[in-house]
């Protein structure tokens, strides 16, 4: 969302502008007068206010930077008193000996407690207009043509390093009352190591969602060493490690757990993507594999070794809604299987498919032509199978069934 882009951009171009200050107003200038005077310039600028209701934490050297704690930014008029946003900690570091030879040597960048609260009332009025209008400005002044004098901006051919970045403690809260909308994004935590081409960078990622329309909720974490290249062309993801929590509409009443593992790599220049030792657990069922995508800027060809490891296939379909009762209780509880999947274009080959189903096995290929129609191929051989096992139980052992309880009610 533009909000979030323009807080976090006028609230770190706010912290650089004292930061620049930083090795002369300490000595100088009263910390109550600079507070002051940054609140008044925010509220010129935006309409809103801007509370510095904590200290101001200054360092000189060898870092030069600010550090803000319990910061409030109040709405628009109408909105009432409650804050657009509320920081509990913010805090920015820039090395000095390395402006000097023309870097940015960002120290890691930190925010905790973050509360941002969005909202669009009946008329569509937002409580963050006076920052878009801001925004517009500045932008607006940055596409205007520069003068043939001065109009540099004094940072070219500087290179910016940035350590990390911590958030943590993060909310977001967004009430649209013209379409009776309320999402709520909760301990949104964020972890990134230093960002240095063909290093391993670290990342952690965790959030709570909930949503009104549908209603859902959910909850996801995420872990993995993210290794790129300096042109930004080849990513990689080792040990990526994905769990997921969810429950609302359209998904079963128990909710869905779902955990992924896997290692990634895309490479843009080559047009390729790969899924190595990838791992999908969930609903009762665990599938494990590799997977391939190349030709990404042509004609995507998709190849996949997957293999479902054994799960009961009754206490599956009822997650999904569906019962099955058989003659054999036993029937149907021991499924997996294993098949190799290209796919391109219109057509796909799984090629050799084998199915393990209770004490059957059934091994051959499917192909589909075109998925018009669809055109289907299909070649299989089955080595045994007892049909009786997957038939329905007869009308008397189901009437006995069905009476055994007002018996015993009867009995009792």
């Amino acid at each position: 969302m533009k909000i979030i882009k323009w807080f976090f951009g006028l609230v770190i171009g706010l912290v650089l502008l004292i930061v620049a200050a930083a090795l002369i107003v300490p000595l100088f200038v009263d910390e109550n007068m600079v507070k002051e005077k940054i609140s008044s310039e925010f509220e010129n600028r935006t309409g809103q206010t801007l509370g510095l209701n904590g200290p101001l934490n200054w360092s000189v050297f060898p870092w030069v930077g600010i550090g803000l704690s319990d910061v409030r930014v109040g709405s628009a008029q109408g909105f009432g008193e409650q804050p657009l946003a509320v920081i509990k900690e913010l805090d920015v570091k820039v090395g000095v000996k390395p402006l000097f030879e023309k870097k940015i040597a960002v120290d890691t960048v930190v925010l905790k407690g973050v509360r941002l609260n969005l909202h669009k009332n009946k008329d569509g009025r937002v409580n963050w207009e006076g920052l878009a209008e801001a925004g517009e400005t500045d932008r607006n002044k940055a596409e205007q043509p520069k003068a043939k004098t001065g109009g540099s901006s004094g940072m070219e051919g500087f290179e910016v390093r940035l350590k990390g970045i911590e958030l943590e403690d993060v909310s977001l809260h967004f009430d649209d009352e013209q379409e009776g909308v309320s999402v709520r994004l909760d301990d949104l935590a964020l972890k990134v190591g230093e960002l240095l081409p063909g290093q391993p960078v670290p990342l952690h990622l965790g959030f709570r969602l909930e949503n009104t329309q549908p209603v859902m909720k959910l909850d996801l974490s995420m872990s993995t060493d993210m290794t790129f290249t300096k042109d930004y062309q080849r990513i990689d993801l080792a040990a990526l490690a994905v769990d997921l929590n969810a429950a609302g509409e359209g998904l079963p009443a128990q909710g869905v757990k779902l955990a992924l593992a896997a290692n990634v790599g895309l490479d843009n220049k080559q047009g390729a993507l790969a899924l190595s030792d990838l791992s999908v657990s969930g609903l009762n069922v665990d599938i494990t594999g590799d997977l391939s995508v190349t030709d990404l800027h042509g004609k995507p060809r998709l190849e996949a070794k997957l293999a479902l490891q054994q799960t009961n296939l009754k206490e599956l379909l009822e997650i999904a809604g569906v019962e099955v009762v058989t003659a054999d209780a036993g029937a149907l509880t021991k499924v997996s299987g294993n098949l190799f999947v290209v796919q391109q274009g219109d057509t796909l080959t799984a090629d050799p498919v084998s199915i393990k189903l209770d004490d059957s096995t059934l091994n051959g290929t499917l192909k589909i032509l075109s998925f018009k129609g669809p055109v289907v191929r299909a070649s299989f051989k089955l080595d045994a199978i007892d049909l009786d096992r997957y038939m329905p139980p007869k009308a008397e052992e189901t009437a006995a069934v069905t009476k055994q309880p007002e018996k015993q009610k009867a009995g009792g």
